[in-house]
């Protein structure tokens, strides 16, 4: 089946709950196609295979015929690297560079929020003093919560609060040295939000929220920003998908492929009100 007629079939299929694989199917960006397969330890043919049966969709691949692999006469082995290699993650290394044209007092004012800059000045000067300059990963000027989790899976556990740590409780403990897990609720966040958030028409501060939207206003993901259109986001509670960086285009078309029916979505921005 041509790529384009299984977009169009399986992009009608999205619009009934029954067919899960075409719901929510695998995601891979073209531009790193060659890369998810590196080192993956998959017979060619197979890799050949799940290639021909990728599918576009906005900026993204899909697949959602593992059904077709996995009923193959396959060693265990091999059926275990298909899903691992399937289930890999892309992220972002975000770096901040200074020199000695940088403006330690504004760039700390900026990741300092939640009265952490004090915290923060030094280390930046110590960037700036650095001959030629010096540069850091910016998961080291975020907020304790979420510099500990960046670039992690989380822990399995059978706990049910754990089992709804998704992007809401994410979001909305950002800046808390202690996460709050009355954000497990959807609709405790969204009381938060209506309360605590005003709108703004776009993000420019370390913290403001990013919400993807449908046309019906319903909430379907929220995110952090951290800059530079970056935000910083988990994508869903299930243990399979870590807290990563993101772009904010590609965070909305990573969602728009698991809510085709819901037509394109809305990206609101909110930022929380000074106390």
């Amino acid at each position: 089946m041509p790529a384009e007629a299984r977009a169009r079939i399986y992009g009608v299929l999205t619009a009934w709950p029954e067919n899960g694989l075409q719901r929510f199917p695998f995601t891979l960006w073209p531009q790193y196609v060659d890369e998810r397969f590196e080192d993956s330890g998959l017979p060619p043919e197979i890799i050949a295979d799940i290639k021909r049966m990728l599918y576009p969709y906005q900026k993204m691949l899909l697949f959602a015929d593992v059904n077709v692999i996995m009923t193959r006469p396959l060693p265990d082995d091999v059926k275990m690297r298909v899903v691992k290699t399937l289930a890999r993650k892309n992220t972002m290394l975000v770096n901040l560079v200074l020199n000695e044209s940088s403006n330690v007092e504004k760039l700390a004012e900026y990741w300092g929020g939640g009265h952490r800059a004090k915290d923060i000045v030094p280390l930046l000067k110590s960037l700036k003093d650095v001959p030629g300059g010096g540069r850091i990963d910016i998961s080291h000027l975020l907020p304790q919560f979420a510099r500990r989790r960046i670039y992690t899976y989380p822990w399995t556990s059978l706990s049910p609060v754990d089992a709804r740590k998704d992007c809401h409780w994410t979001a909305m403990n950002f800046f808390n040295l202690e996460p709050d897990d009355r954000f497990t609720d959807p609709e405790v966040a969204k009381r938060e939000v209506a309360a605590r958030y005003y709108q703004i028409i776009k993000p420019t501060k370390v913290g403001d929220l990013v919400l993807l939207m449908t046309s019906k206003a319903e909430v379907l993901h929220s995110a952090v920003y951290v800059a530079d259109d970056i935000v910083f986001t988990k994508n869903g509670a299930i243990p399979t998908e870590p807290w990563r960086f993101m772009r904010i285009d590609d965070m909305a078309s990573y969602f728009s492929a698991f809510y085709q029916a819901e037509g394109a979505l809305n990206v609101i921005y909110f930022r929380k009100k000074e106390e």
